[in-house]
């Protein structure tokens, strides 16, 4: 039997095509074959009908499989932006901004959450390094200056 939408063969028992998947009626009587130029210019648009419907599934799988972690890893880079002056907390938060975009990636996730909570991380890093040194410094500064 053969598939009336890309013209593959098929066997008798089947009720979907294994090529392009339509469905073949229950009743539908074995044909002869069909031209070889109608199948294959068929079979030809039906892979590519298949090629443009499997690539956003595969995008949007990818997507899906760190979308937890770069969501987690955004939030976080957000919250030790936030908390950077309180040094203890926003290290945490940002170094946990780094390791969930790192998870993100290594799953395959495409989108922008895991890069921009990454760089929120390390920006915010940078600022409590700067913000403890000052705080130390400052605390130095006024020790070295009052008088006992």
């Amino acid at each position: 039997m053969f598939c009336k939408n890309c013209g593959a063969q098929q066997p008798d028992n089947s009720k979907f095509c294994t090529s392009c998947g339509s469905s073949i009626a229950a009743a539908q009587q074995p044909i002869q074959q069909p031209v070889q130029s109608a199948p294959q210019q068929q079979f030809s648009q039906a892979q590519q009908s298949q090629q443009q419907f499997s690539q956003p599934i595969v995008a949007q799988q990818m997507t899906q499989a760190g979308d937890g972690e770069a969501t987690t890893s955004l939030i976080c880079g957000i919250a030790g932006l936030v908390l950077c002056w309180i040094p203890i907390i926003g290290l945490i938060l940002n170094i946990l901004a780094i390791v969930f975009a790192r998870k993100a990636k290594g799953k395959g996730s495409i989108g922008a959450k895991a890069t921009i909570g990454m760089v929120l991380g390390i920006v915010a890093i940078v600022i409590v390094v700067f913000w403890t040194i000052i705080t130390v410094v400052t605390c130095i500064g006024s020790l070295a200056s009052t008088s006992w």
